[in-house]
C-alpha cells in the first residue's frame, strides 16, 4: 500500500487489491446492511444526513461506521463535499474517534461529476475547518477536550498521484485560512 503523510494529521493511502475498494464489496462485508438501510427507507443519503453504527462481528475492521449523505447526484459539488468534511470532523470528535478513513465511494456508485482529487481536496478542507472550530470551542471551555482524530483519505492506485497533489494544496490552503482568521474569542465577556 502506498502511503504519504500530507501533514501531521492528514495522510493519503492508496487502496490496493484485497482492501475494501468498492461500495458493493463494503456492503457485502457488512452483510448487506447498507442495502437494507437504503431499501428500507432508513437512510436516504440526503445532504448532511448522518448515521453511525457498529459493524456486525466478523465483518470489517473499523469499530464504527459514519455514513454522511451528499444529496442527489445532479447537485453534487466540491462545496457539498467540503460540508461533508466539516460534518465528519465534528462527528468524529464528538464520538472521540482516534483515526478516520475517508472513502467517498462516488466512483463506485457511478458518479463522475467531481474529479477524485477535487472531491478529496474539498473534503480535506472541510475536515480541517471543522477540527479548527472544535478546537476553538474546547479552548473556550464550551466543549469537552478531545484529541483531533488523524485522517486518512483513501484513493485507488489510478487516482493516487492526482489526489495527493490536490489534497496537499488544499491542506496548505486550509491551514493558511485558519491562520488568517481573527484570533478574537468566539464569545464576548
Amino acid at each position: 500500500m502506498q502511503h504519504r503523510e500530507i501533514n501531521r494529521r492528514v495522510a493519503l493511502a492508496s487502496v490496493q487489491p484485497g482492501a475494501i475498494e468498492a461500495m458493493e464489496e463494503f456492503n457485502n462485508k457488512l452483510h448487506r446492511l447498507l442495502s437494507g438501510l437504503r431499501e428500507g427507507g432508513h437512510f436516504a443519503g440526503e445532504l448532511g444526513e448522518t448515521l453511525v453504527f457498529t459493524p456486525p462481528p466478523d465483518s470489517i475492521t473499523p469499530k464504527k461506521v459514519l455514513l454522511i449523505g451528499v444529496g442527489n447526484e445532479p447537485g453534487l459539488t466540491p462545496e457539498r463535499l467540503r460540508f461533508v468534511g466539516v460534518i465528519a470532523a465534528r462527528e468524529s470528535i464528538r464520538l472521540k474517534v482516534v483515526s478516520v478513513s475517508f472513502a467517498p465511494g462516488l466512483r463506485d456508485q457511478g458518479s463522475s461529476r467531481i474529479d477524485a482529487g477535487d472531491g478529496a481536496a474539498a473534503f480535506a478542507q472541510g475536515w480541517i475547518s471543522g477540527c479548527d472550530t472544535e478546537k476553538r470551542l474546547q479552548e473556550e471551555r464550551v466543549s469537552p477536550v478531545v484529541d483531533t482524530p488523524a485522517l486518512t483519505i483513501e484513493a485507488g492506485p489510478k487516482y493516487f498521484e492526482a489526489v495527493y497533489a490536490k489534497v496537499a494544496i488544499a491542506v496548505e490552503g486550509a491551514v493558511q485560512a485558519i491562520h488568517d482568521r481573527t484570533p478574537a474569542p468566539l464569545m464576548s465577556k
